[in-house]
């Protein structure tokens, strides 16, 4: 009898405890929300936009009880939203109450203070990410490489195109574009020459008739 009253006990503790989690449809719907006002403020990017809208769903997805709230899946959100974030957008994230403690909970259930500055729960600034259909969230959930590795490859890439308009800029100041032009094409066809030199060797024609 005892031990039946203690998994009777069991059985309506793990009950509440997901009764109080959100489901995936309510958890995508509100970090779409979430992160719809993030971009609008924040002035993100196509590619911040995605990236912040994957770590708000894998935290609203995290949270089973109250306690969840600040938990280590609250640090992680965080941390991951400075890797993706400029430095002056960090900022002005953490500045923003609804944006850094994006969840209160009160009368039994998940509440967003950004549904109180903006009330209307209609208007969007932007469409809906690529991955809101795909993305159903855990995938880098804690993973903070990951997001870190992201963000390197856009700084990597925003570094190259910036020396890359320098060039172009300073070519067209000096009237060497046309000179400029010409070598690019040269680099770009060498480089794919090298990558699929196999592919369109001799020897390998010779096999494939």
């Amino acid at each position: 009898m005892k031990t039946l009253r203690l998994l009777m006990a069991t059985m309506i503790l793990a009950f509440a405890v997901s009764a109080n989690a959100m489901s995936y449809e309510q958890a995508r719907e509100r970090a779409l929300f979430l992160t719809d006002k993030m971009a609008y403020e924040l002035q993100l990017d196509d590619r911040q936009y995605e990236a912040a809208y994957e770590i708000n769903l894998d935290y609203l997805l995290s949270l089973d009880r109250r306690s969840d709230i600040y938990s280590s899946y609250w640090r992680s959100r965080n941390r991951n939203l400075q890797y993706i974030f400029s430095e002056l957008q960090y900022r002005r994230f953490a500045a923003v109450g609804y944006f850094y403690r994006p969840v209160y909970w009160t009368n039994n259930s998940w509440y967003l203070p950004v549904y109180r500055h903006y009330t209307d729960r209609s208007r969007f600034y932007r469409g809906r990410p690529r991955v809101y259909a795909s993305y159903r969230g855990g995938l880098h959930r804690g993973n903070h490489k990951y997001y870190k590795d992201l963000a390197h490859s856009w700084k990597k890439y925003q570094k190259e195109m910036r020396k890359e308009r320098r060039v172009i800029e300073h070519d067209y100041r000096h009237g060497s574009f046309d000179k400029h032009r010409r070598d690019m094409q040269k680099h770009a066809d060498r480089k794919y020459w090298e990558k699929n030199r196999k592919r369109y060797s001799f020897g390998t024609i010779g096999r494939s008739l």
